[in-house]
């Protein structure tokens, strides 16, 4: 786990940067460290007369450089499709990872970067850890899809979409999905799951989501499963806590 001792952060809030010829458009930088690895988010953001284009709602760049080697990201016109867009430096570390989280053209990412810079890209970016080590990732799109990934061992262990996981759980999981903590163990359940029924099992040694049965009287005991990844995200801003 990084700790605040062991992470170089430097969180710029957004910067314009000099004067514009376009006064519509609004610019931003942010900036973190995690060990030897910089990572960096540029944006454009159109806040009036998207009739002018280019970019027509927000445009981002992320590079990273780290003795891994170096990454770049161009998302040249970031589409909304009626929801939250943008890119953002998460401010709070998944396990070794530094993450930056991407909404938008019906393809939300996440971007792991670990200290020496390497760059594990996930579809995202709402996520939640379980037992530790698995990173369970939902898939910002018009398409639920899930990824699980092994932070322990840096390797992802299962991805399906509704079609598959509905395959596996016999009925459709339901929009938005429903993943509860039933005494520390994590499922997928459908919406009738509430009085017990079919779930998909989250495996704690293999990270794949496999077919079970919870009784009423374990579906009474379920909490819901908090993701991160979204909470104060303000668009095209670099970072939730910036404008």
């Amino acid at each position: 786990m990084i700790t605040s001792a062991g992470l170089a952060l430097t969180l710029a809030a957004k910067i314009l940067l000099g004067s514009n010829a376009d006064a519509d458009l609004v610019r931003c930088r942010a900036t973190a460290r995690n060990g030897e690895a910089t990572i960096q988010v540029s944006q454009t953001h159109r806040v009036r007369d998207v009739a002018k284009g280019g970019p027509h709602y927000c445009s981002a760049e992320v590079t990273v450089e780290g003795s891994s080697g170096s990454m770049r990201r161009v998302y040249a016109d970031i589409e909304p499709v009626g929801a939250q867009f943008g890119v953002a430096i998460l401010p709070n570390p998944i396990e070794r990872y530094r993450a930056v989280a991407k909404l938008g053209d019906y393809d939300g990412r996440l971007l792991l970067v670990d200290a020496g810079g390497g760059v594990v890209d996930l579809p995202g970016p709402a996520h939640f850890l379980a037992y530790g080590r698995m990173l369970i990732v939902e898939h910002h799109s018009d398409v639920y899809a899930v990824t699980v990934y092994d932070v322990s061992a840096n390797v992802q262990v299962f991805a399906a979409d509704d079609a598959v996981l509905a395959n596996l759980l016999g009925t459709p999981v339901g929009d938005p999905a429903r993943w509860l903590d039933v005494d520390g163990t994590i499922y997928l359940a459908p919406p009738s799951s509430a009085q017990g029924g079919p779930v998909l099992r989250l495996d704690n040694k293999h990270g794949g989501l496999i077919p079970a049965r919870l009784s009423a009287e374990r579906a009474a005991k379920a909490k819901p499963v908090h993701f991160s990844g979204l909470e104060g995200w303000q668009d095209c801003s670099c970072g939730p806590g910036t404008k």
